[in-house]
């Protein structure tokens, strides 16, 4: 578990360095159950696995972000964006790094828009797009608010405008967490509720198709949403883990950074409680999460409508792959992709998909 916990914190400190656990929120919110002695177990290799074509050009370290689009998956690493096909062959790099009209000083966040691949640079305060075989089209600047919101990251609503995520700086209980855009990225207004404050960022955010962002700390067992209509974040979820919920004793007064050593001193811990709960994304009708248990990744489909948990443990009997290494989730509407790494130090990161009959 040693492994898992030096990747985590080295992908998502990338990103930026101060972050908070939310405190103060709005709504009422689901208790989800899960039951950690009723778990399937899939094996990693019933999945289709995607190997990343690794060249002097396409060396990945973490993955930062990742989209699907037609025949080519784009990927953000090293604050580069690089492009694959369906079958993991590398394609080409998206645009340079540098300070160019038409580079970028790194990429914080990829999405599509139309035909063209959008590429966030919050350093520059820039949006360039680019069309999908890599090619500059052209960038816009996005202001900062007013009343203090900077953008860092961007997340498409598929109704019209955008959730954007603030800077990491900022005063406790005062600087917000999230704000919205409208449809030609003008400032609309800051999300109530969830503020900033001193502690680590862990960066694992997306917009489902139930058009809303959820969030929550990497040891709170907490879910928060934020929603195009509604300006203030809502209380959605909480995951009762029961006997293996990591305790709040252990937690308290102390930033995540300190929980996270505490694992490496203490690996016993991560036998005994889950930790990491991550990669949450919502459905009209799902909410899907994925957490760290037992040096294993666990993942969970909850039914909105009925209230039935299930959850599954990705297993590696063969041990070529371990999905504990890279704790990671990208959903689509028919399945969703984890990652995975061989013990090869050369080599990419594997993508894994699986349908979600794989909760049956």
């Amino acid at each position: 578990m040693r492994r898992i916990i030096i990747l985590i914190i080295a992908a998502s400190l990338s990103a930026c360095n101060n972050m908070q656990t939310p405190f103060s929120t709005s709504g009422f919110g689901v208790v989800v159950e899960v039951d950690l002695d009723d778990v399937k177990n899939v094996n990693i290799n019933d999945g289709e696995i995607i190997e990343l074509e690794a060249t002097d050009k396409s060396l990945l370290a973490y993955v930062n972000d990742l989209i699907i689009d037609d025949d080519k998956i784009f990927i953000i690493s090293r604050s580069e964006v690089f492009a694959f096909d369906k079958s993991g062959h590398y394609l080409f790099n998206v645009g340079t790094r540098g300070r160019a009209e038409n580079e970028y000083m790194q990429a914080d966040c990829i999405f599509m828009m139309g035909d063209s691949l959008a590429v966030f640079d919050w350093q520059s305060h820039r949006l360039l797009f680019y069309n999908t075989d890599g090619e500059y089209l052209s960038d816009r600047s996005i202001d900062k608010s007013e009343d203090g919101l900077t953008v860092s990251k961007i997340f498409p609503l598929s109704s019209d405008g955008y959730i954007v995520e603030n800077v990491f700086q900022g005063l406790p209980g005062e600087t917000p967490m999230f704000g919205r855009l409208n449809e030609d990225f003008g400032y609309e207004y800051s999300y109530s509720g969830l503020y900033r404050q001193d502690g680590a960022f862990y960066g694992n955010l997306s917009v489902g198709t139930a058009n809303t962002l959820l969030y929550g700390g990497l040891f709170s067992d907490s879910v928060y949403r934020a929603a195009p209509d509604n300006k203030a974040i809502e209380f959605a979820y909480y995951i009762d883990f029961g006997k293996y919920k990591f305790p709040e004793s252990l937690k308290r007064g102390k930033e995540n950074y300190q929980l996270i050593q505490m694992l490496n001193d203490d690996e016993t811990l991560t036998e005994k409680f889950v930790t990491f709960l991550m990669y949450r994304n919502e459905t009209k009708d799902k909410f899907r999460f994925l957490f760290g248990f037992r040096k294993a990744a666990h993942y969970v489909e909850y039914d909105r409508e009925s209230g039935d948990v299930k959850t599954i443990k990705i297993e590696d009997p063969n041990g070529k792959l371990k999905p504990q290494t890279e704790l990671f989730a990208h959903y689509m509407e028919d399945g969703f992709y984890i990652l995975a790494k061989s013990d090869d130090i050369d080599s990419n990161p594997v993508l894994v998909r699986f349908g979600y009959d794989v909760f049956e």
